[in-house]
C-alpha cells in the first residue's frame, strides 16, 4: 500500500530545500511500499547524507527519536533529520558553500536512488541523462499549501510534462503532436511519477542520434535547474582593445558568461549581475554595428551587437528578467517563477471548476428537491381525486340502493292488490271448475274411446317417422361424399393454378435472359464491326507500305549502274529473299500472315498471295 499523500512543512529550512530529492532516496529504501522505513537503513542514509556534505556526524542518534518505533514514516525522517543538516549547514558553513552543498547533495540522494530508475530493462538514457531528467523532474514537483515543500509522493502535474515534452520537440526540431500525447498518457492520473516522466521522455528520443540526445537533455537541465535564460552569440566590444569580438555567451540569472566557441570550454570572462545593473538601448547609425545595446554593472559596461533587432529585444528581456531577479524579496530564479505561477493558475482553475461543479451539484440538488416535492403534490391531488371518486361513487350507490329499494316496495304493494284479486278470481274460478269437473265426467267416457283411436293412429305415425329418418341418413351420407370430392376439386384446382403461376415466371425469366442476350449480340456485332474497320485501315496502310517498297525498288534499279547502288540493291535483294517470321491473323474464314513490309494472304484451301 504506497504512503497517503501529504504536504509536511516543519518549522526552518526544508533540508536546504531538497525535500524532493531525500524522498527519492527514502522511498528506493521503501522496498516494501508501506510508507516506511527500518532505523537501521535510516541510519545509513543519514550518515551518507552527511558525509556526502562533507559535514561532520552529529551527537543526535536516530535510536532515541521516537524509541518505540522500529520503522520510521519520510514524515518522521523529515522531522528528525531536518535539524540535524539545519544546524550542521548553519555551523561548519558559508553562504557561499550553500549551492555546493545542494549539488552533493543532489548526487548523494542519486546515488541511492539511481539503481531504482537507471537499471530497468529497456532504459535508452545512459545515467547521466537520467540524473538531469531527475533533476528536472525535482523542480518542477508539485508543493503543498505553503508553495515551498513538495507533496509527498514526489510527482509532477500532466501540464509541467506536456511543455517539457514540447520543449524536447523543440530542440529536437520536430513538430509537436497534442493528441498524441494524450493518446500516449491515456486516462492515467493527474499526476506523474519520476518512472513516467523518464519513459515519456525515452520514448520522443528513441532513435534519435546520441549526440543529439545529450544536448537536448543538456538544454532542459540548464534551462530548469541551472537556471540559464538565454544562451547564444553576441559581439562585445572590447575595453582595452575597441576592436568587436564574438563570443559565446551564456546567461544566468547571477552572470553573463562569455567563451570562445560554443562548447564553453574556454570561457573569457563573466559579467556579474545585480539589481544596480541596467540595459540601455542604442540606436543604430550608419557605417556603425547595428542591433546594439549597452549592458551597464557595477564599474563596468559592456557594449553588444547582434545580428537583428528581434535578437535584440530577446536579450534585452532577458537581462531584464535576470535583473528583476534581484530585486525581488525571495530571490526565486526566473523558471521557480513561471513553474509557480502555472501552479497556481491550475489551482485556480481547478478550485474554478470545483465550485462550478458544487454549484451544478447545488442546482441538481435543487432541481431533486422541487421534483421530490411536486411529486408529493401530484400523490396528495391523486389521493385525494381518488378519494372524491370513491365517495362519488358510494353516493351513486346509496342512490341507486335508494331506488331500487323504492321500486321493491311499489312492487311489493302492487303483487298485493294482484293476489288479493287473484283470490277472488281463484274462488270465483274454483266454482267454475267444480261446474266444468262434472262436465268432464260426463265426457270422460266419451274420451276415452277416441283415446284409443289416437293411440292406433300414433302408433302408424311412430312407423312413418322411422322410415323418414332412414331416409335423411342416408341423404347425410350421400351430401358428405358430394363434400370430400369438391374439396378435392378445389385442390386440383390450387396445383393447376400453381402451375400456371410457375410457367408464367419462368416464361417472364426466359424473356429477360433473351433480351439480355440480344443486347449482347447486339454489342458483339458492333464490336466485330469496329474490328472490319480497323483492319480495312491496317490493310490499306500495308498496301501504301507494299506500294512504296516498290517504288524504292524500282529507284534502285535505275540506280543500278553506279557501283554503290548496285551494292546497295543486292543488299535490298538479300533482305527480301530473307525468311521473315510471320504473325497467322484470322478474319471471316481466312488466314492472314503480317510480316515486316509485307502481307500474305492464305485461304482455307491453302493458296496464298504475296
Amino acid at each position: 500500500m504506497n504512503p497517503a499523500k501529504e504536504s509536511t512543512t516543519t518549522s526552518g529550512p526544508s533540508a536546504l530545500g531538497k525535500r524532493a530529492q531525500i524522498w527519492h532516496a527514502f522511498n528506493a529504501l521503501d522496498e516494501q511500499k508501506k510508507g516506511e522505513v527500518l532505523k537501521s537503513q535510516l541510519k545509513v542514509l543519514t550518515h551518507n547524507l552527511l558525509t556526502g556534505l562533507g559535514l561532520p556526524e552529529t551527537d543526535d542518534k536516530i535510536e532515541a527519536f521516537l524509541p518505540l518505533a522500529t520503522a520510521l514514516s519520510f514524515k518522521d525522517f523529515m522531522r528528525f533529520v531536518e535539524p540535524i543538516l539545519a544546524k550542521a549547514v548553519a555551523r561548519f558553513c558559508n553562504a557561499d558553500d550553500v549551492p555546493i552543498l545542494l549539488d552533493r547533495l543532489d548526487n548523494v540522494c542519486w546515488f541511492i536512488c539511481s539503481r531504482t530508475y537507471v537499471s530497468q530493462p529497456g532504459r535508452t538514457l545512459d545515467g547521466d541523462n537520467c540524473f538531469k531528467i531527475w533533476c528536472v523532474f525535482n523542480v518542477l514537483a508539485q508543493s503543498g499549501d505553503d508553495g515551498e515543500d513538495p507533496v509527498i509522493p514526489v510527482e509532477i502535474d500532466r501540464e509541467e510534462a506536456e511543455i517539457l515534452v514540447q520543449k524536447v520537440h523543440r530542440f529536437i526540431g520536430i513538430g509537436y503532436d497534442k493528441d498524441g500525447f494524450r493518446r500516449h498518457l491515456g486516462s492515467e492520473d493527474r499526476l506523474l511519477g519520476f518512472p513516467q516522466l523518464l519513459k515519456l521522455v525515452e520514448k520522443y528520443l528513441f532513435g534519435v542520434d546520441a549526440s543529439v540526445v545529450n544536448k537536448v537533455v543538456a538544454e532542459i537541465h540548464e534551462q530548469y535547474v541551472l537556471g540559464v535564460l538565454k544562451k547564444g552569440y553576441l559581439t562585445k566590444k572590447g575595453h582595452f582593445v575597441t576592436n568587436w569580438k564574438e563570443r559565446w555567451c551564456v546567461l544566468t540569472p547571477n552572470f553573463l558568461r562569455y567563451f570562445v566557441s560554443r562548447d564553453e570550454k574556454e570561457l573569457k570572462g563573466e559579467f556579474r549581475i545585480t539589481s544596480k545593473c541596467t540595459v540601455e538601448n542604442v540606436n543604430d547609425r550608419s557605417g556603425s554595428k547595428q542591433s546594439k545595446f549597452i549592458l551597464k554593472g557595477e564599474g563596468k559596461d559592456y557594449e553588444v551587437s547582434v545580428p537583428d533587432p528581434i535578437t535584440k529585444t530577446e536579450w534585452v528581456t532577458a537581462f531584464n528578467t535576470a535583473i528583476s531577479y534581484h530585486t525581488q524579496l525571495g530571490k526565486e530564479s526566473p523558471m521557480k517563477t513561471e513553474i509557480r505561477q502555472r501552479r497556481l493558475s491550475r489551482l485556480a482553475r481547478m478550485e474554478r471548476l470545483t465550485q462550478e461543479q458544487q454549484q451544478k451539484l447545488k442546482q441538481k440538488e435543487l432541481i431533486d428537491s422541487t421534483q421530490q416535492q411536486l411529486d408529493q403534490e401530484m400523490t396528495k391531488r391523486m389521493d385525494a381525486e381518488r378519494r372524491m371518486q370513491e365517495e362519488e361513487e358510494k353516493r351513486l350507490r346509496d342512490q341507486e340502493l335508494m331506488a331500487r329499494t323504492k321500486e321493491e316496495l311499489e312492487a311489493v304493494s302492487m303483487a298485493r292488490a294482484e293476489a288479493e284479486a287473484r283470490w277472488a278470481n281463484e274462488t270465483a274460478q274454483l266454482e267454475r271448475q267444480k261446474e266444468h269437473l262434472r262436465e268432464m265426467q260426463e265426457l270422460h267416457g266419451q274420451l276415452s274411446a277416441q283415446l284409443e283411436k289416437e293411440q292406433k293412429a300414433r302408433e302408424q305415425e311412430e312407423l312413418s317417422r322411422k322410415r323418414q329418418e332412414e331416409i335423411i341418413r342416408e341423404e347425410v351420407q350421400k351430401k358428405r361424399e358430394l363434400e370430400e370430392m369438391r374439396t378435392a376439386l378445389e385442390s386440383l384446382l390450387m396445383d393447376e393454378k400453381q402451375k400456371r403461376e410457375n410457367l408464367e415466371e419462368a416464361k417472364l425469366q426466359q424473356e429477360a435472359l433473351l433480351k439480355q442476350e440480344t443486347i449482347r449480340l447486339q454489342k458483339l456485332e458492333r464490336e466485330r464491326e469496329e474490328r472490319e474497320r480497323e483492319y480495312q485501315v491496317a490493310w490499306e496502310k500495308l498496301q501504301l507500305a507494299e506500294r512504296e517498297k516498290e517504288e524504292a525498288l524500282r529507284l534502285l534499279k535505275k540506280k543500278k549502274e553506279t557501283p554503290f547502288g548496285s551494292a546497295l540493291f543486292r543488299f535490298v535483294e538479300s533482305e527480301a529473299t530473307d525468311e521473315v517470321p510471320v504473325t497467322p491473323v484470322s478474319h471471316r474464314g481466312e488466314d492472314f500472315l503480317l510480316s515486316e513490309g509485307a502481307i500474305i494472304t492464305q485461304t482455307k484451301s491453302g493458296s496464298g498471295k504475296n
